[in-house]
């Protein structure tokens, strides 16, 4: 059945392996946070946060170029080019393996808080690393659903045991880690045996850091910046706040991040065909006006029903600890407006590959949270994260608007009519 499966369109098992992975987070999240509460959920999110912070130094130098560079090698090439991107993600890992022990031995205090964690957090990270790799690498393969059949293993294996500790009242910080991490270790060999990378080869790693040294540095580069600007705030909540404010924070982000398959489905949608009209000014602004409008009928509605829904929302996805952070909601609603208007503008930027202002625009975004992060938070705390947010947001989108002014590209009635 399952050979019979595989021979649906590629696009198919696509959406499906991101409905996969964006559900179960979503619903593992929701699991957690009501079973280990609002401060026990923000040790968690500090775990995930690191996580995600790995993932896009891995995406940058690793994973995001492969998938680009994979298709410009013939057969033979393309499996040393493979092979050797695997064992130089090995190398990755053991540096990360490295710094972590030294880590824990020279600072100490770091661990405070998280007795037990050390180990599977460290073990969970590195597997969820590497099943990204090999996820990413299979569908660049066009291996959609072998893709698609890692992720649905690992993560029904994952909930399933998770229900069973909760049902049985035993689920803990640390159980909760051990069976996030371990649960990868399936799809992990299933996908080294679907990617088949061979032995160790030098010459095979020597190509791979030859190909990706050349692009690794400024992808690098732009992935830090924009993780920084986008979590800097999140990361001092945290920090200044506390971990109840930080759960309280991470768990309304995770309601509202089911947002994020539909906007990328949409962005995914609309950036070949706004490139093949581009050429035309007219037919290219009326495009990008009408998908505005469309954008925002789409998500206008989602996001009024989770301002007036959010309290119960926050209750039966976390408990009645959460329902006093019911503000965060709305504060989060306002950002997610910019985010929507800013579909039209994100898409002008780079069908007219204007690259280096869409990186411009997160260098001020990121400068901002650095100079106010501490003054926003400690003088109106979580609101004043909220607050930070969302003028992230705005300060990208006013200067993608002037670039695009600047440049002829869009005029501006015409993409803020809406």
């Amino acid at each position: 059945m399952s050979k019979r499966w595989s021979y649906q369109p590629a696009k198919v098992w696509v959406l499906a392996d991101q409905a996969v992975v964006s559900g179960s987070s979503f619903v593992t999240n929701i699991m957690i946070a009501r079973a280990l509460g609002v401060t026990g959920f923000g040790k968690f999110s500090v775990l995930i946060l690191a996580q995600l912070f790995l993932l896009s130094i891995q995406q940058a130098i690793s994973t995001g170029i492969a998938q680009v560079m994979i298709a410009r090698f013939d057969k033979d090439e393309r499996r040393q080019y493979i092979r050797g991107v695997f064992y130089a993600q090995g190398i990755f890992f053991s540096g990360l393996l490295f710094f972590s022990v030294l880590a824990a031995i020279l600072f100490p205090a770091l661990l405070k808080g998280y007795s037990g964690i050390w180990i599977p957090a460290v073990i969970g990270t590195l597997l969820f690393l590497e099943q990204d790799f090999l996820r990413k690498t299979l569908l660049t393969l066009g291996h959609a659903f072998k893709a698609f059949s890692i992720d649905a293993l690992t993560n029904l294996i994952q909930l399933g045991l998770l229900a069973v500790f909760i049902l049985y009242g035993r689920l803990t910080l640390v159980n909760a880690c051990y069976i996030i991490g371990l649960t990868f270790l399936p799809s992990v060999a299933l996908g080294i045996w679907w990617v088949r990378p061979g032995w160790f080869c030098a010459k095979a790693v020597r190509l791979a850091f030859h190909v990706h040294k050349g692009q690794a540095r400024w992808m690098l580069m732009s992935a830090l910046l924009q993780w920084f600007a986008g979590n800097l705030f999140v990361v001092a909540a945290g920090w200044w706040l506390g971990l109840a404010a930080l759960g309280a924070l991470r768990l309304a982000q995770y309601i509202f991040g089911l947002l994020n398959v539909v906007l990328q489905a949409i962005e995914n949608y609309a950036l070949p065909q706004a490139s093949r009209i581009q050429g035309t000014v007219s037919d290219f602004n009326r495009y990008l006006l009408n998908l505005g409008k469309k954008s925002m009928m789409l998500i206008g509605p989602v996001l009024i029903l989770l301002i007036i829904f959010a309290k119960p929302l926050l209750e039966f996805s976390g408990g009645r600890e959460y329902a006093g952070y019911a503000y965060v909601m709305y504060g989060l609603a306002g950002a997610y407006v910019l985010i929507v208007v800013g579909i039209p503008v994100r898409i002008a930027l780079r069908v007219q590959l204007l690259n280096s202002h869409y990186f411009a625009g997160y260098v001020l975004a990121a400068l901002f949270s650095l100079l106010t992060a501490r003054w926003l938070i400690l003088r109106w705390d979580l609101a004043g994260v909220l607050l930070g947010l969302f003028t992230t947001q705005l300060i990208v989108l006013i200067y993608w608007f002037i670039i695009l002014k600047r440049k002829n590209g869009i005029a501006w009635k015409s993409s803020t009519s809406f």
